[in-house]
């Protein structure tokens, strides 16, 4: 009946599914009828949709729906949310500790209760500029969305020379015997620390020795000084340095198993 009204003009509405399944998605319902002041119509409240009246439907300042999220903006510092929060706290100090997902699942309700949403503006004098912008913005969102997923390691090829140092305890003295494959892999983990100096106008050999990747200790290209890594503020999301492994991988692999390579010819001055 939903569908046909809305196809027919009749009303306008926009059903979304309910999230998460069982006593979860209850509970969920519960929190999203108190943000917006409205009533939660299930099983257990003995209220009938045929019975329901205007005052039950609940207001916000904005929602944001896609494929596959609903983001609800509403005040999140009225008197019934915080109490709200208070119940949610109290069930969560009385949850069993081995009860993981439950722990999870409420500590995400309160988050999503208090949590906030801000709305960046970007601009410039020209179209070129504010594209520059609106492009490094959208590195940080996903920096910090990537960040707040697997957390962050120390920035500036680091992570990559701890790498190294761990595959390279493991080769044997005569190199000859190693496998080519090993010392490709080794070679592009200390390039990332090595055209990061370079671009800062500084010499790898330099500094190889100063670093200490175990102790966060590492060099800042802009100022060419030895310092710890997450004390200076250079860090990186550990996502983002997986996963830039793994398609360097996925490109080597590529090339081993092809039957032809053009590269570019080398001048020779």
């Amino acid at each position: 009946n939903l569908a046909m009204n809305k196809l027919h003009g009749i009303i306008s509405v926009c059903a979304v599914k309910a999230p998460a399944f069982g006593e979860y998605r209850k509970k969920l319902l519960e929190d999203i009828a108190i943000l917006t002041d409205g009533t939660c119509l299930t099983y257990d409240s003995n209220i009938y949709v045929n019975n329901a009246t205007p005052e039950m439907l609940g207001s916000c300042d904005k929602v944001i729906i896609t494929k596959d999220y609903t983001t609800i903006v509403a005040q999140s510092t009225k008197e019934s949310v915080k109490a709200r929060v208070e119940t949610i706290k109290h069930e969560l100090a009385n949850t069993d500790a081995n009860e993981v997902n439950t722990i999870e699942f409420n500590k995400r309700r309160i988050a999503s209760l208090v949590g906030g949403v801000s709305s960046i503006k970007v601009g410039g004098i020209t179209e070129l500029e504010m594209k520059e912008r609106k492009d490094r913005i959208d590195d940080a969102v996903c920096a910090v969305q990537a960040a707040a997923s697997e957390g962050v390691i120390a920035g500036g090829g680091l992570s990559y020379i701890a790498a190294f140092q761990d595959i390279s305890d493991t080769l044997p003295d005569d190199l000859d015997s190693c496998s080519m494959g090993k010392l490709i892999v080794l070679n592009g983990l200390i390039s990332v620390f090595k055209r990061i100096l370079e671009n800062g106008g500084f010499s790898f050999d330099d500094y190889i020795n100063k670093i200490d990747p175990k102790n966060n200790i590492g060099v800042n290209a802009l100022t060419g000084e030895i310092v710890n890594m997450y004390d200076a503020g250079i860090i990186n999301p550990a996502k983002a340095d997986r996963l830039s492994f793994e398609n360097a991988i996925s490109v080597l692999n590529l090339y081993l198993s092809t039957n032809c390579v053009i590269v570019d010819e080398k001048l020779v001055i």
